[in-house]
């Protein structure tokens, strides 16, 4: 529908008038931002806003805290959603959910590198336990030889493995991080002993804690004897989660 002045504009209550050329487009006025605040028939549309903005948040500190220094291209939409899934099991109401009283179940072996499955690299299954009175996350991870379970790209010939435990405070954003690292490691000739990495919860307003690993590959420079990061990325788990 089309005016030639914005005359009509005072007369037509609901409705706005775009420019085109000589005349006006009338369109309809959607909701405004302000209604959908405080209008109680959006009630429900807020706090589903809360729960995604909770979701949104919680996996933006684990991308940052996992990703830095990385060329791996996450999907945070992925990572959001899986996270939505988390916070529905929470026991309360729906206004008063959060991560602290949420079912990590469902986030055990989540992959965060779709270019390279965990699986299908390393058949290396770390022990976790997580003791509640003393907040602190305890990882096993046992001995292995590289050659014997790494599935490796053309022209890689050495690997390191990152053990990552990071406790989180989901709702003031802000985290704790505790990390180990094995050398890097020639794929023949080389058996690596079990480790532990015990990490312990300092600070009482954290309310997740997650434990992820990664693998990089290296590869020898051409005409040289030094190592280089392999453009291939390994794969990047986050192997399990749970709340402090």
């Amino acid at each position: 529908m089309l005016h030639k002045t914005k005359k009509s504009r005072s007369t037509i209550p609901g409705y706005t008038l775009i420019p085109d050329g000589d005349h006006y487009k009338i369109r309809k006025i959607g909701n405004s931002g302000e209604r959908v605040k405080s209008d109680p028939a959006y009630h429900l549309t807020r706090l589903n806003n809360e729960a995604f903005k909770k979701a949104a948040g919680l996996g933006k500190l684990i991308r940052a805290s996992l990703l830095f220094g990385t060329k791996i291209k996450s999907k945070p939409a992925t990572l959001t959603a899986a996270l939505l899934k988390v916070l529905a099991t929470s026991n309360t109401a729906l206004h008063a959910r959060t991560f602290g009283t949420a079912n990590f179940e469902s986030m055990n072996n989540f992959n965060l590198n779709d270019e390279a499955n965990w699986k299908d690299c390393m058949n290396l299954n770390p022990e976790i336990i997580y003791v509640p009175y003393y907040r602190r996350v305890t990882v096993f991870l046992p001995g292995f030889i590289p050659s014997e379970i790494s599935k490796v790209p053309e022209g890689v010939t050495h690997v390191r493995i990152t053990t990552n435990v990071i406790f989180v405070n989901s709702a003031g954003c802000t985290m704790e991080s505790h990390n180990e690292q094995t050398t890097i490691l020639p794929l023949k000739g080389m058996a690596v002993r079990p480790s532990t990495l015990i990490a312990k919860c300092e600070s009482l307003e954290k309310d997740v804690w997650l434990v992820a690993m990664s693998v990089t590959w290296y590869q020898p420079q051409k005409n040289a004897t030094q190592l280089t990061v392999s453009k291939t990325h390994g794969p990047l788990i986050l192997v399990k989660m749970g709340s402090v």
